[in-house]
Formats: C-alpha cells, structure tokens, sequence
C-alpha cells in the first residue's frame, strides 16, 4: 500500500516457491499518514467474497507469511494471520495428519507438533527479527493447527480458534479478540532475565519465547495476557541468610519508541522446615505451574502419559506433606493438607479433564485441543484455574449468580 495513495491497490505476486515483494518500499505504511486508505482496504474486504456459500479459495499460508515477513523485518512487530481455510498452496501445505489409530502410540505426540520443518524455521528467523505471529483460525474444517501454533509459540504470540466459524454467533467474540489484541499495551523487542540469590538456580523456564541462551528469553512482544513460570532448584551450598532473593527483568521499548527496563525484585524467608513451607505455599500458583508442566508433556508423550503424570506429581506431593504432619493431624479418611493448599487436588483432578488433556481423538479434534494447549500455557493463573475448575452457576435460580 504507497503511502502517497487514497485507495488501496493489489500487486498480485503468482510465485510461490519463492516469494518476492513486487515494490521494495512503501509496501508498509504509517497509519496516522493512510488512515483512510487502510480504512478503505478493510471495508472491500467482504466484497471480494460476497457469497458466503461459495466454495473456499485456496489458501498459500506459507508464501504470505514470507512475503508479509519481507515486509516488515526491517522493522520487526506484530503479524496477524486470518486463516479462513486450511494452507493449501506453497510452504506449509495442510496434510491431513489425524488419526485416530495413532492414539495410544509412540506417534501420537507427532500429531500436536509440526510435521514441516518450515513452521520451527519461520518462527527462529522471525524472533531473531523481532517478529511476534498472532493466529485468528475461523475456519470450517481442520487447518493443522498445531503446525500453525508453532510459530506464536516460539514469538510469544497468541491462537485464537473459533471452531466452526458462523458470523452470528462467533462474530462479537472475534471481534472483541481483535480489539484487544490492538488495543492491550505491548512492550517491544523484549528481552527478560531472572537472577537468584546465591544458592538457588532456575532449572527450567516455561512459557511461550525462544531461549536465546541458557538464562535469556527472547521476546519480540510482551503483553498482560502473557505469563512465564519458572522452578528454582538448589545448588551445591545451601542459601546463606534468612531471607533468599528472585529478580525479573525485561528489556522493551514501549509503544513511545522508548527503551526501558522494568525490574521487579521478590525478598522471601528461608525456612528448614518443609512443612512451613507447604504452609506457606501458593495452592493456585502452584496448580498454574502443574498445568504448564502437564502441556509440555502433552507436546512429548502420549496424553495417558501425561494425565498420569499429573495426577503422580499431585500424590507425590500429598504423601509427602502426609509424612510430615504429625500422628495427630492425620484424621481418618481426611485430606491432610494446609489451607492455602486445600483446592490443589480439585484442580489438578479438573485439569485431567478439561480440554486440554481429556480423552482422545474421538473426544476432542486436534485443532481443538491444540488451541486449548496454548491458551493453557500462556493463561495467567486465574485463569488456568477457571479452566480447571470452571464457575458452576444454578440454573433455577440465575439471580443467585448476581
């Protein structure tokens, strides 16, 4: 789109092997300059396809995420794609890869991760050029949303997924998606560290972002709907002191064009009784990090694999506590475990079978649970909660539930 146009104008480019822009500049505008221009662009959208009855177009996914990235990687940013349809033309073609018969095997894991080497190598190329992909899938038929997802995953970007679009019903949903991710502050060409005291290490990082080396975690865009968990693990000598330290820090420009650090510094108490520290603990932090853990897994091994695990790592955790309590605490056919703790089995139980983990190919599609995967991974914990254990309202009585 030039700059110095008042209406749109298409430049059609039929390679698609390898992609090129057909103008080398003024393909990306300033909005406050084409304001109108851009508005104009977005109302003839729906008429390039007035009859919602006709037979779907093909879809070249993989040549326009080349072209767009050509556009903009002197830049870096944010990308949008729209997938109406599954990629049927170029790089990252769909392949129907569903099958039923690989639940339960070694194959089974292949089925949420992508097939095509180009995904992982489009997500590097662009987090190397501070490039976040955010993906909007409405359409009617799979679309091998797990190859798509690859790319958010590794650019701290989001998938939205509306399963069986229809404009009536999902159309204010999309519409409130769309709205907010514009409108949500955004820290730029991120960068994030987190330091502990002496003694203490983070052993594993979890989130959406790409490891840019063992402590360093690349962020092209950074946004409140994003979260990031980590564990700490011992080192060899043991925390000197009676309170140890967590620090974060993230690098950004913000939306001004001004480069930034915003540090956040966490002083807690050092304890040598593990039962205190069972007291003291985040039950809800706690079942976040466990759903975070079980996606993961999810993306490694069999699903029956990965409910086992979780509901291991939760009977681990209530035998261990159990051990510690004393004789008299142990009240027969009770659940010893502290108040801040009480909830943790009920959504750790919940979360075996929300839509993420529960079943198989027959109960829930692949692009379904895919989309699941990833808004688990990035909830913040509030919200993996809710996932785990959703609001219950009585439907006699809707005014109960104010």
């Amino acid at each position: 789109m030039l700059s110095t146009l008042t209406a749109p104008q298409m430049l059609v480019v039929t390679e698609l092997d390898e992609p090129f822009l057909p103008l080398p500049d003024d393909l990306l505008v300033n909005l406050r300059d084409s304001r109108g221009a851009v508005d104009a662009l977005l109302e003839a959208l729906p008429a390039q396809w007035p009859n919602a009855n006709m037979q779907l177009p093909d879809s070249a996914t993989g040549p326009a995420l080349q072209a767009a990235f050509l556009v903009m990687s002197h830049l870096g940013g944010k990308m949008l794609l729209f997938q109406g349809s599954a990629p049927s033309l170029g790089a990252g073609k769909f392949k129907a890869r569903e099958a039923l018969a690989a639940y339960g095997t070694e194959r089974e894991a292949a089925l949420r991760n992508p097939e095509d080497p180009f995904f992982k190598r489009f997500a590097a190329e662009a987090s190397r050029q501070q490039i976040t992909l955010d993906v909007f899938v409405a359409a009617p038929g799979p679309v091998d949303l797990a190859s798509l997802a690859a790319i958010p995953r590794y650019t701290c970007g989001q998938v939205n997924y509306y399963p069986g679009f229809y404009a009536a019903r999902d159309g204010a949903r999309l519409t409130a998606d769309v709205t907010r991710n514009l409108s949500r502050p955004t820290a730029w060409e991120a960068v994030m560290r987190i330091r502990c005291s002496r003694g203490l290490r983070i052993s594993s990082f979890h989130g959406h972002f790409f490891n840019r080396s063992t402590d360093l975690l690349a962020l092209p865009t950074c946004d409140p709907d994003k979260t990031f968990a980590v564990q700490i693990a011992h080192e060899e000598t043991m925390v000197s002191g009676a309170v140890g330290f967590v620090q974060c820090a993230l690098l950004y420009t913000n939306s001004n064009g001004e480069r930034r650090i915003r540090v956040h510094t966490l002083c807690l108490p050092v304890t040598g009784d593990l039962a205190e520290m069972y007291r003291a603990s985040d039950g809800g932090a706690t079942a976040a990090l466990l759903a975070k853990l079980a996606v993961e897994k999810a993306l490694m091994s069999k699903l029956d694999e990965t409910r086992a695990a979780l509901q291991a790592k939760l009977a681990g955790a209530l035998k261990e506590y159990r051990l510690l309590a004393g004789a008299g605490a142990r009240a027969p056919n009770a659940l010893v475990y502290p108040e801040s703790m009480r909830f943790l089995a009920a959504h750790a139980l919940g979360l075996v079978k929300c839509t993420a983990f529960r079943g198989g190919g027959r109960e829930v599609n692949a692009d379904e649970r895919t989309a699941a995967l990833h808004a688990l991974m990035e909830a913040p914990a509030d919200a993996a909660l809710s996932t785990a254990y959703p609001d219950v309202f009585a439907l006699h009585d809707p005014a109960a539930a104010g």
